[in-house]
């Protein structure tokens, strides 16, 4: 018989496994800002196309803030 960590386990399994097929599905990006959501710089075309909101220095500072306060 199962216990409440193979149910939980089993159940969390399938939530990713549903996600994954949606992903998959939809293929479709979305185009991205024109201009960053941070600075409001132009955003460069290429990550236009691949549906970035954001530029590459406010992405990298962003990153960056969470590795400083993921380990809080």
């Amino acid at each position: 018989m199962a216990d409440e960590a193979d149910i939980a386990n089993a159940y969390i399994a399938r939530a990713i496994e549903l996600e994954l097929h949606k992903r998959q599905q939809n293929t479709e990006v979305k185009e991205g800002a024109r201009f960053c959501k941070e600075c409001g710089e132009a955003m460069l075309p290429a990550r236009r196309k691949l549906g970035f909101q954001l530029c590459i220095e406010c992405a990298e500072e962003t990153e960056r803030r969470k590795a400083l306060f993921a380990n809080n």
